[in-house]
């Protein structure tokens, strides 16, 4: 897999999430919410990047906690839709799209369409829904759930179905490095030395073992 050194792929991964919801920056009918099934490409790619991190951890020179966890928020989404996402998916704070088996958000209970409000008994600061669809909110979330989870255990306060609960999610470490999910017809794959990126042209090509 070729190394880009220019690559901003941290400035393009918010594309994955229009993706996973069928092109939200057109219009959204106010129909039930539909999240990535297990075989859609978004899910097939962060479970087998999951997987791959957990089970190599022993070779890695850099370890860090894994989530399982595949994320949204209204920063994501063209401005034009982004009241009728939050409607259609319940979305205030970082919404969460996918659940990766086995992993430690789902040993935790956590489920597609659960809102994400606090950390360890503290809220959320606003979305930060700029003039322009951005990846940028749910980056820097995950970095900060990271970094609380290097210290152990922690609570994520969530609305699931209008109920606000509390999800203790504990710490399992993995290798280091981030996979993503970008749109594209040519089948490709690479690296900026913090994620690796997957073509959704190379995940609907590859079969498991070959996309791993």
């Amino acid at each position: 897999m070729p190394v880009r050194e220019s690559f901003t792929l941290r400035k393009r991964l918010y594309v994955a999430i229009a993706l996973a919801l069928g092109q939200p920056s057109v219009a959204v009918a106010q129909d039930a919410p539909q999240y990535p099934d297990a075989r859609s490409p978004q899910m097939r790619v962060a479970t087998i990047g999951y997987r791959l991190a957990s089970m190599n951890r022993q070779r890695c020179p850099r370890l860090e906690p894994l989530t399982g966890l595949l994320l949204h928020d209204l920063g994501g989404y063209d401005p034009a839709v982004r009241q009728q996402i939050a409607s259609r998916y319940g979305l205030a704070g970082v919404g969460v799209l996918g659940v990766v088996p086995g992993s430690a958000a789902a040993d935790a209970g956590l489920r597609p369409g659960d809102d994400i409000r606090g950390l360890d008994g503290k809220p959320l600061a606003p979305v930060n829904a700029g003039p322009t669809a951005s990846y940028d909110g749910i980056a820097l979330f995950t970095d900060m759930l990271v970094q609380r989870l290097m210290h152990g255990e922690v609570a994520l306060t969530v609305m699931r179905a209008g109920e606000p609960l509390t999800v203790t999610l504990p710490r399992r470490d993995g290798c280091a490095a981030r996979v993503a999910l970008l749109p594209g017809r040519k089948p490709d794959a690479w690296s900026d030395g913090r994620y690796a990126a997957v073509t959704q042209a190379l995940a609907e090509a590859a079969g498991d073992d070959e996309l791993a």
